[in-house]
C-alpha cells in the first residue's frame, strides 16, 4: 500500500487539518453575527476544497438506491451536529470545547465495536472510562453539578457527529471521495438554509461582516480533516484509528492556554486533559 493511502499518514494529516481548524475557526466564528448563515458559509468553502481534489479520484457512483438514502440519513445528522457546533464554540472556552468534542471518539468507539465487530480490550474500555471521567471533572461543582445547556448540546452534537462518521465509512466507498464529502457539506448546508429560512440576503450580509481570510482557512481546513479522517477509518480499524486521532485533544488545551489565553478554572482543565491523557494512552495501547 502507498504510503499516502496509509491510515497512519491520513491519521497524521488530519491531526494536523483539526487543530488548524479548531483555532483559526474559534476566532473566525466569535466575529458572526448571522450563526446559521456563518455555518453554511463554512460549509461551502469546505465544500469548494473537496470539489478541487474530484478529479483525483476514480469517478464511481453506486447504483443501489439504499446508499442515496444513507447518505441522506447521513446529511441529516451532519447538518445537526453543524448547526449546533456553530453556537456550542460561540459560548464555551475553547479548552471546553474541545474535550467535549472528544466524546466523538467515544461513541465511535463503541460504534466499533458494535457495527464492526472489533475486538473488545480492557485497556480501550478503560481508555473510554477515562475520557468520560475527563468531562465530568471538567464540568463537576459541589453546589451544582448540573451541565450547562451549552455542554449538553455538545454531547448531542458528538453523538449525531459519530453517528454520520459510521454511516460514511462504508457509503462513501461506493462514490468519488472528495464528491461524497462536497455532498455531506452541501446537503446539510441545504437543510439548514431551510430550517433557519436563510435567505441570500442574510448570506451576503453576513459575507460583509465576516473575517473573509479566516473563513477561507477555516473552511478549507474543515474539509480537509473530514477528507483525512474518512480516508483513515476506510483503510484502518475504526477503535484503532479514532484511539490516535484523539490526541489532537491535548494539542488543542495546550494551545487555548497559551495562544487564547483560556485560563478560566485552569487546574479542573489541567486535571481534565491529564486524565483524557492517560485514557487516550489506554486507547492506543494493544
Amino acid at each position: 500500500m502507498n504510503f499516502l493511502d496509509s491510515w497512519q499518514f491520513n491519521v497524521a494529516a488530519y491531526i494536523v487539518t483539526i487543530i488548524l481548524y479548531f483555532q483559526i475557526n474559534h476566532r473566525a466564528v466569535r466575529q458572526a453575527r448571522d450563526e446559521a448563515a456563518a455555518v453554511i458559509l463554512m460549509q461551502a468553502i469546505a465544500a469548494v476544497t473537496m470539489v478541487l481534489l474530484i478529479p483525483f479520484f476514480p469517478w464511481s457512483f453506486p447504483t443501489q438506491w439504499s446508499f442515496y438514502g444513507l447518505l441522506l440519513l447521513a446529511s441529516l445528522f451532519y447538518a445537526a451536529n453543524d448547526r449546533l457546533q456553530m453556537t456550542i464554540r460561540r459560548h464555551l472556552h475553547m479548552s471546553v470545547y474541545t474535550l467535549l468534542n472528544r466524546l466523538v471518539f467515544v461513541f465511535l468507539f463503541i460504534y466499533g465495536l458494535q457495527v464492526f465487530n472489533e475486538d473488545f480490550l480492557l485497556s480501550k474500555a478503560l481508555g473510554v472510562g477515562l475520557i468520560v471521567g475527563a468531562n465530568t471533572v471538567l464540568f463537576f461543582e459541589r453546589k451544582n453539578s448540573s451541565f450547562s445547556k451549552y455542554a449538553m448540546r455538545a454531547i448531542i452534537a458528538a453523538f449525531a457527529l459519530a453517528t454520520a462518521i459510521i454511516i460514511d465509512i462504508s457509503v462513501s466507498k461506493a462514490f468519488n471521495l472528495p464528491l461524497y464529502i462536497a455532498l455531506t457539506l452541501c446537503i446539510p448546508g441545504l437543510i439548514i438554509m431551510l430550517f433557519e429560512r436563510v435567505s441570500i440576503g442574510r448570506l451576503r450580509q453576513e459575507i460583509r461582516h465576516a473575517e473573509i481570510p479566516g473563513y477561507l482557512m477555516a473552511g478549507s481546513m474543515w474539509g480537509a480533516s473530514i477528507f483525512f479522517s474518512l480516508r483513515a477509518l476506510q483503510v484502518g480499524r475504526v477503535t484503532t484509528v479514532v484511539s490516535f486521532q484523539s490526541f489532537a485533544l491535548l494539542v488543542n488545551v495546550a494551545l487555548a492556554y497559551f495562544v487564547l489565553k483560556d485560563r478560566q478554572h485552569t487546574f479542573r482543565k489541567v486535571a481534565a486533559a491529564c486524565i483524557a491523557g492517560v485514557g487516550m494512552v489506554l486507547l492506543v495501547v494493544n
